[in-house]
């Protein structure tokens, strides 16, 4: 069955991780055959290369030239054309709406990717007129909002995210846990560790605003991953550090930026922390925290209940420091508490993202679609 995949983005984040999951782990299933349309050169599609995988570059399709969206369009009217796939992926709403009649000319179906939660904006508005065949979704809630907003009447499934790493991947790491903190300069202190794109619905100022708060007597550190990749969020990073040193805390906070080894940050911490204000689909981020043996503690918003449970972590209100910290004091001060959650992270992961299951789980999805 071969699969095209739509997908235009020139960031990089768990959709692109996801993608390149589906790829680095292809074999288990085999019979899917993966294909990628992409509009920019960018991480994902250096990445994509490094993998073997089959990318075919269209023009962008920017909404301010209608004659580029035409553009892209030919093009990828060419592309099927040409590899002739069984169905089609449209990776967000976006992408329905610049290749879906591209896609229904040629009579294939369509799956439509929902990765995030919707909202009543122009894109989702103007998908109504282009329904795909199928809506999957990263999380129940996801899927919910898909229903409630864009399709109510088109048959829909949730598919939790595959793990991008397997736990014994995480396990081969682990013997580098004291050489990595040695070379964070944290050997002694208790890890507590974010690893996001720099969008402040992350929740990275609510963080700082709680770890200001703390009142444990344990040397901690926190380490953030990711950094800016436009303009827009070089301004927000650089805001970020200043927000710190105003707070007091510069000198515990690592900033770590853009990282390609964040496995190993992950197995040299020990707790995951996330403040999201705002929902998001299916954390990628926790999927990989929760392999590498990292308790979360987050905000109860979203799809947070369908992944974080009290066995593996906490939930804390929205935007609210105070909470935050005392549910981050309630772990580091009990160590007890803090190993019994650790042993609890893999098969909870197992239970709700084992990589062969959801790939599988795809496949099957797609296949009721073809005639």
């Amino acid at each position: 069955m071969k699969v095209l995949h739509l997908h235009a983005s020139i960031l990089y984040g768990g959709v692109e991780t996801f993608l390149l999951t589906l790829i680095r782990e292809k074999h288990h299933c085999p019979e899917m055959q993966h294909i990628f349309i992409a509009c920019y050169e960018s991480r994902f599609t250096e990445e994509l290369r490094k993998l073997g995988a089959e990318l075919i570059m269209v023009p962008p399709a920017r909404y301010s030239r209608p004659w580029k969206i035409i553009q892209a369009q030919s093009e990828c009217g060419k592309v099927i054309q040409k590899i002739k796939p069984d169905v089609v992926i449209a990776h967000q709403a976006k992408n329905l709406i610049t290749f879906g009649a591209v896609a229904r000319r040629y009579k294939l179906p369509i799956a439509l990717y929902l990765h995030v939660p919707q909202t009543e904006n122009w894109v989702d508005k103007l998908s109504k007129f282009f329904p795909p065949d199928l809506m999957v979704g990263v999380s129940r809630h996801t899927v919910q909002t898909g229903k409630d907003i864009l399709f109510n009447n088109i048959k829909s499934t949730v598919i939790n995210y595959p793990m991008p790493f397997s736990v014994d991947f995480f396990d081969n790491l682990s013997t580098e846990r004291d050489s990595v903190r040695d070379e964070l300069g944290f050997a002694e202190h208790f890890i507590i560790m974010q690893a996001t794109r720099m969008n402040a619905w992350k929740g990275h100022r609510e963080i700082f605003d709680a770890l200001a708060l703390l009142k444990t007597n344990k040397k901690w550190r926190f380490a953030l991953v990711g950094g800016p990749q436009n303009h827009e969020e070089e301004n927000y990073f650089a805001d970020l550090k200043s927000y710190a040193l105003q707070l007091g805390i510069s000198d515990n906070v690592l900033f770590l930026g853009q990282r390609r080894d964040v496995a190993r940050i992950m197995v040299a911490s020990d707790l995951y922390c996330q403040a999201n204000v705002k929902s998001e689909g299916f954390s990628l981020s926790f999927t990989e925290a929760f392999s590498a043996g990292l308790p979360i503690v987050t905000t109860d918003i979203g799809s947070a209940q369908e992944i974080v449970s009290p066995e593996v972590g906490v939930l804390t209100p929205v935007q609210d420091a105070q909470a935050l910290a005392t549910a981050l004091d309630a772990v580091i001060d009990n160590p007890a508490r803090h190993e019994s959650m650790r042993n609890a992270t893999r098969s909870h992961i197992l239970k709700l993202s084992e990589t062969g299951q959801q790939i599988r789980r795809l496949s099957s999805e797609l296949s009721a679609l073809l005639p």
